[in-house]
């Protein structure tokens, strides 16, 4: 049976109702008696002793810990909560003459957001130069879009006009949330390490800072192979991997995989899914936005890489054979606020993914 928690209110009275036990004729709850406040000071102090058993139990398990008890749960477990990380990219530097920029040279944007160079470059005459930069602080505040403008705060000598490359300032990371940390540690209960296993992968490639999923396929190009797909949803437009993803993914896998392992670590193909919305009611744009909303959080949640590998009920980080299913879009519109009626006008049936694709939220048209 579950124990559940008394409130102060019931501590109290069952101080006083034992006052009255063991004191045969007195009555502990008269206004004018000091076996009143007697109880409630007791009674109050029994309380926080209950509390404190009761977070001292919760913390026994890793579902349930506190935010504190569960980096406890990691250190045992060998599994670290993963840190923030600085946005990075290039800047390009447009001079009218000859101009350098030193290595750690700042450079600021309208929000007050820094960068620092991380490598030196310096130019001639009038031209374009770029220079490698990350954010000062970490955090998804650094990631910026292309074109952006920057100013020197320091480190340049002579004049350049600066702005983001059309890459943009990408890879800033928050540290990882609590509640994404606890399923990592759940998941590595459930599947312990056993040497290569799919459950393994999944856990080498998700170690990497932005990585939320990823996917793997045993056997895809032969015996003794393996394929992973990650994902990065958050931080990269459909989730969909850079190229300085997949090879950090690969050098945290080839760090701890098996030493006869054929490892490939792939970008998905994504699938974008057009959705046509008929007869809306009401059709305010609150209503669309809320839609659309409810429509992107779905894709990210369900959303995953299709492949061949044989499915198992206990490892769904497999790429296996898999169909976005169409009630999957029709529930996330009727969840949105205030959506009273509509039809879903496309797709028209569950949407077949290829090997190696994975569904990613494309047009919403609105008829």
């Amino acid at each position: 049976m579950t124990w559940k928690l008394p409130t102060v209110g019931e501590c109290v009275a069952a101080v006083s109702a034992a006052f009255e036990a063991w004191f045969p004729g007195v009555d502990a709850r008269l206004a004018r008696n000091n076996l009143g406040p007697t109880a409630t000071v007791v009674g109050g102090a029994h309380w926080q002793i209950l509390a404190r058993l009761a977070e001292i139990a919760d913390d026994r398990f890793v579902h349930r810990a506190s935010p504190r008890a569960l980096l406890m749960h990691g250190v045992d477990l060998g599994i670290a909560r993963k840190g923030a990380a600085a946005a990075t990219g290039r800047v390009l530097a447009t001079t009218s003459g000859a101009a350098s920029i030193e290595i750690g040279a700042l450079m600021r944007r309208a929000d007050g957001t820094r960068f620092r160079a991380t490598r030196a470059a310096s130019i001639a005459g009038p031209g374009v130069v770029a220079v490698t930069v990350a954010a000062v602080d970490p955090g998804t505040a650094g990631n910026t879009a292309p074109g952006s403008p920057l100013v020197a705060l320091s480190g340049l000598t002579g004049e350049a006009t600066l702005a983001v490359d059309d890459a943009g300032l990408i890879g800033g990371e928050e540290i990882e949330a609590i509640d994404a940390y606890r399923a990592r540690l759940l998941a590595r209960l459930a599947a312990p390490p056993q040497g290569g296993t799919s459950s393994d992968y999944w856990r080498w490639a998700t170690s990497v800072a932005g990585c939320t999923a990823a996917y793997v396929w045993p056997r895809k190009d032969g015996a003794g192979r393996v394929t992973v797909y990650p994902v990065f949803d958050g931080t990269r437009s459909g989730g969909l991997p850079t190229t300085g993803d997949l090879a950090e993914v690969r050098q945290a896998i080839d760090a701890v995989a098996p030493s006869g392992a054929l490892v490939s670590v792939a970008a998905f193909t994504p699938h974008p899914v057009a959705i046509s919305i008929a007869g809306l009611s009401p059709a305010t744009d609150a209503v669309k936005d809320a839609i659309r909303a409810e429509l992107a959080t779905m894709f990210v949640e369900r959303s995953r890489v299709a492949g061949e590998a044989e499915p198992h009920p206990s490892l769904p980080m497999r790429a296996t054979p898999f169909s976005f299913p169409r009630a999957w879009i029709e529930e996330a519109i009727n969840r949105a606020a205030s959506e009273a009626r509509h039809t879903l006008a496309a797709p028209a049936a569950d949407v077949a993914l290829a090997a190696g694709e994975r569904a990613t939220l494309g047009t919403i048209g609105f008829v």
